[in-house]
């Protein structure tokens, strides 16, 4: 008996310890559960912290690209408000006021309805609405007969406008209205009708032109078309380049030009466009085609002055009484062309 009781205490003994063992285990396991739990609990919490420090970072963040609405971007202390910023909510709010203010003067304005308010929406076209708001581009002349404006861009530039195209390199990039075209809309306020008039200059100051076709008078004559351009203090080229205001087309003109002109968006022009644009004078159109194909002297029904071949320069109204009302003394000259 002896001997068996000391077996059952030794497995008794023996089990104990394997209790023993089995609880260790379980406190080991459950206290490693607990710690990652803690753990994953301290990560979660942190990027929860982290969140929400952000979201007041970028709620408070500055920016310097869309700021002011109209009336801020026309007062004195816009520099001061530019430097400083505005929250997201303020951009997003003269965002919407000068998109609504472009797209209302675009389906407003005659000839400018031709670009769907969704064309404003496409990306970058808001940062060139507000540089045309901020930098109010000058206007240095429109013609309402031809719906062309001569703007000065803030490089020095001057491109050839209109509602449907700029000679500037953004609009021949993109083919979408460039910060030159929404200026003039904005400058133009509807009225698509008024004339302005560059009186420091002569009507083709600042602008290049290609050539294409047959062209009256010789090549450099005093008739010819360079020469014409030249005393109106444009620049012309026998090629397409790519810094060229408008094409100009003559008789019979290169398919492969006007291809090319197209392939740039370039204004594509008559010889009378040439000729009347910008000159702040108002021609009937026998007047201008009668500059292309005879020699004109212009004869005042008032006081008798007469004008040279130098009409288009002069204006409408004669420089020694004002009369506005000429006669045209009309001369052939040798009917020569040049082909381009």
């Amino acid at each position: 008996m002896k001997s068996i009781v000391l077996i059952n205490n030794n497995s008794f003994l023996r089990t104990s310890k394997n209790i023993r063992s089995v609880n260790s285990d379980t406190s080991f396991a459950t206290g490693l559960i607990v710690f990652i739990t803690i753990l994953f609990a301290v990560v979660i919490i942190a990027g929860i912290i982290n969140g929400i420090r952000r979201g007041t970072q970028k709620r408070n963040v500055v920016t310097k690209k869309h700021t002011g609405d109209l009336g801020l971007l026309n007062s004195k202390n816009f520099q001061s408000k530019t430097s400083t910023g505005y929250l997201s909510t303020e951009r997003s709010r003269v965002r919407d006021t000068i998109l609504n203010m472009i797209v209302r003067n675009f389906a407003e304005t005659e000839g400018w309805d031709y670009w769907k308010p969704s064309t404003h929406q496409v990306n970058g076209q808001f940062e060139r609405c507000e540089r045309a708001v901020k930098q109010k581009l000058p206007i240095i002349a429109y013609d309402p007969d031809f719906k062309l404006a001569k703007i000065r861009g803030t490089s020095g530039n001057i491109y050839l406008t209109s509602s449907r195209r700029c000679s500037c390199g953004d609009f021949r990039d993109r083919g979408l209205p460039c910060k030159h075209m929404y200026s003039l809309c904005i400058a133009l306020e509807g009225d698509v009708n008024q004339r302005i008039v560059d009186t420091q200059h002569k009507s083709l100051y600042g602008l290049k032109f290609a050539l294409a076709g047959r062209f009256s008078g010789s090549k450099n004559g005093p008739e010819g078309i360079r020469t014409k351009i030249n005393n109106y203090e444009g620049r012309w080229d026998d090629d397409i380049l790519r810094d060229a205001s408008a094409l100009v087309c003559g008789n019979s003109p290169s398919e492969s030009k006007i291809q090319h002109a197209k392939r740039f968006n370039m204004e594509i022009l008559d010889v009378t466009a040439v000729l009347s644009i910008f000159s702040g004078a108002k021609f009937t159109k026998n007047q201008v085609k009668n500059v292309e194909t005879k020699c004109i002297d212009s004869k005042c029904t008032n006081c008798g002055t007469v004008v040279s071949k130098k009409f288009l320069d002069m204006g409408y109204a004669c420089q020694v009484c004002g009369n506005v009302k000429f006669e045209d003394i009309v001369t052939l000259f040798d009917e020569k062309e040049d082909q381009i």
